[in-house]
């Protein structure tokens, strides 16, 4: 085994202290001010313990789990995984969770899923969508659908307007691919983001689940959104699965692409939590859960509101916002020194 030097993070997560090289690789990168980025995923890496056996086995096969050298390597090769394991081109419903080849490997162990898969399937799950994402997949030009969305969420679409809204996201949906869909519970942001009075909701959602990645400031202009809201029931079935449960997992870092503001959660826990990206704004500091489920169908009544997201991402402020969430995490798992081993030098 290695010594401190080669270690000098540790955890108790699944994919670490499997093979010397890959943990050395971890380590460096994590440990890498240069790269601030790469070492908060790299020490997901480190932290998470909620990835199974059999996909750590799958990232092996894969060449994923390896001395890649550096950062761009690495994600290249989780790139290459997540195109053959998570984010299937192929999907039905129900899911079958034992077609490797329509199940995307987040869903595909049913019988670890956590007792959440039980939870009320009236409760309402919020998810965000980016205007151009679903035109390029509809082929319907982005200002058209906003225009389309505004008259729907006004109640004032035509009834043709409102069938080709329909059609629109049943477009989108059949050019999706598989890969899981992460989202909140409208519950945790209803008093929060969603007041009558709060003009920069849309800025605020983004940084509240800590969505980096609609970023203004990277993508050069505002980004348009689409913010869908739909009861628990709405999300597609497991074969096989008893008829009141929809499959919610805990998001690891085996289930998109790499994510410096997400954060695994500690062992058994039923949920994830979002990261926080603008901590220091709120009045009253509480973790937001998130989940995910398999691709699932929305329609026209789904749509909760239109925005503009237009302030950047304050990348700076990130370490600040990682230890803050890892401090609440911490007191509400019970799990006093969970990720000291990553994170002891985080403000």
């Amino acid at each position: 085994m290695a010594d401190g030097a080669d270690r000098p993070l540790t955890g108790q997560g699944t994919f670490f202290g499997t093979h010397l090289d890959w943990d050395r690789f971890l380590c460096r990168l994590g440990s890498d001010g240069g790269t601030p980025r790469g070492a908060f995923v790299a020490r997901n890496f480190i932290l998470d313990e909620g990835v199974w056996p059999e996909r750590v086995a799958s990232y092996l096969a894969l060449r994923a789990l390896a001395d890649h050298g550096d950062f761009p390597a690495w994600k290249s090769k989780h790139g290459a995984y997540l195109k053959q394991r998570v984010q299937l081109v192929h999907w039905e419903e129900p899911l079958d969770p034992r077609d490797e080849d329509v199940c995307p490997e987040t869903f595909r162990f049913p019988d670890r899923h956590t007792s959440f898969d039980a939870t009320d399937r009236h409760l309402h799950l919020i998810r965000v969508e980016r205007a151009d994402t679903i035109a390029d997949l509809a082929r319907v030009p982005a200002p058209s659908i906003l225009s389309m969305a505004s008259e729907v969420r006004a109640d004032k679409a035509s009834p043709e307007t409102r069938a080709a809204f329909e059609d629109l996201l049943e477009k989108w949906f059949a050019a999706k691919d598989g890969r899981p869909v992460f989202c909140g519970f409208f519950a945790d942001f209803e008093d929060d983001v969603f007041t009558a009075d709060r003009l920069d909701w849309a800025d605020a959602l983004r940084d509240r689940l800590g969505l980096s990645h609609l970023d203004p400031g990277e993508l050069g202009k505002p980004i348009d959104i689409l913010v869908f809201k739909y009861p628990v029931q709405q999300v597609a079935r497991l074969t096989g699965a008893a008829p009141q449960t929809r499959p919610l997992v805990p998001p690891t870092v085996l289930d998109g692409d790499f994510s410096e503001a997400f954060c695994p959660p500690p062992r058994g826990a039923l949920t994830g939590h979002v990261v926080d990206l603008d901590w220091a704004a709120e009045e009253e500091h509480r973790l937001r859960r998130e989940v995910l489920h398999p691709k699932t169908r929305l329609q026209a009544r789904h749509l909760f509101r239109i925005g503009r997201i237009e302030k950047p991402v304050d990348f700076e402020n990130l370490p600040l916002a990682r230890s803050a969430h890892l401090q609440h995490v911490r007191m509400a798992s019970g799990r006093g020194d969970y990720a000291l081993g990553t994170d002891k030098d985080l403000p």
